[in-house]
């Protein structure tokens, strides 16, 4: 079946499809039918070292696989973000955040330092799963949360409600709004596959909401004002996937042209394999060629360090 065979199988269909290197994410962490967490985790360091000596190890710089991460506590991530590092990987995928949590906690800083001490890059799949919950869940940890008739809307649903909650807008909000760009203003992270022609009007709403809802969110959560607009932080800290977007292209300069990374999502059924290429360079038509070998290839050569 195509994708599902041996790396040089993965080999010869990134040469079908004109592509010189991918970065290829592997299955989900979570397994709920392990219950046993020591098994857990010795199944998981037990694929990642299958995953990056033999698989990816047949082409190093051709397949570059990001690791998976347990996501069932901090201390558990930390220890195999550093042990990835040293196999050799380009990256970490984040299921949740790093406590498991679906929702920011101070405990994760300690992961936030350690990914910015190990130069370690982070990535999250599209998002987090079972994020919205419906506009009356809290989706974090306020410092205060009345109930009964000064029970406020969930803040961050209200701040994202703009967004597209599969494609990471719940995370992005709730990372903004914890504080965690300001505690740790080195912080990169990139949302694989979710395209970008939406992303401009995310920012806009997400600026406006937040412009016109701070006040009642300190008043009744507690929640400390933000030092800049919620948009600022995701220009500077975020940076996007996408693989099948003109509309997203035009609006490129919303997003950042240095913000953004080409992919084909090989193999879902979206992908436009095996011509790729031959679609981007359709769409990408009248963009100046530094701009496209940034969103092509130098984007992502720089994020995961690639060039050396």
């Amino acid at each position: 079946a195509i994708s599902a065979g041996s790396p040089e199988q993965r080999l010869k269909e990134q040469d079908l499809d004109g592509i010189d290197a991918e970065l290829i994410f592997a299955t989900e962490a979570r397994n709920t039918a392990i219950k046993d967490r020591d098994t857990f985790l010795g199944i998981l360091r037990g694929f990642n070292d299958y995953f990056i000596e033999e698989y990816c190890g047949v082409a190093p710089d051709r397949l570059v696989g990001v690791a998976v991460l347990p996501n069932v506590g901090v201390q558990e991530d930390i220890a195999e973000m550093k042990r990835c590092k040293e196999k050799g990987f380009k990256a970490v995928r984040l299921h949740t955040f790093p406590s498991g949590k679906d929702y920011p906690i101070s405990d994760d800083d300690k992961f936030w330092a350690a990914a910015i001490d190990l130069d370690m890059p982070l990535t999250i799949h599209t998002s987090f799963p079972k994020q919205y919950r419906g506009r009356d869940v809290f989706l974090m940890k306020y410092p205060k949360e009345p109930e009964g008739e000064e029970r406020p809307m969930d803040f961050v649903e209200r701040v994202a409600r703009h967004g597209i909650h599969h494609c990471g807008a719940i995370e992005a909000v709730q990372l903004i709004l914890s504080g965690v760009f300001d505690r740790f203003p080195k912080l990169q992270i990139y949302w694989a596959e979710n395209n970008i022609g939406w992303i401009p009007y995310f920012y806009q709403q997400m600026d406006q909401a937040y412009k016109v809802s701070c006040s009642w969110a300190e008043r009744l959560l507690g929640l400390k004002r933000l030092s800049r607009l919620p948009s600022e932080y995701l220009k500077e800290h975020a940076h996007w996937g996408f693989f099948d977007d003109p509309i997203g292209i035009q609006l490129r300069h919303y997003v950042g042209v240095d913000r953004i990374m080409w992919s084909t999502d090989f193999p879902h059924i979206v992908t436009r394999w095996p011509n790729s290429l031959q679609v981007m360079e359709e769409q990408m038509a009248g963009v100046p060629e530094g701009e496209k070998r940034q969103m092509l290839a130098g984007n992502a050569v720089k994020f995961f360090r690639l060039d050396g």
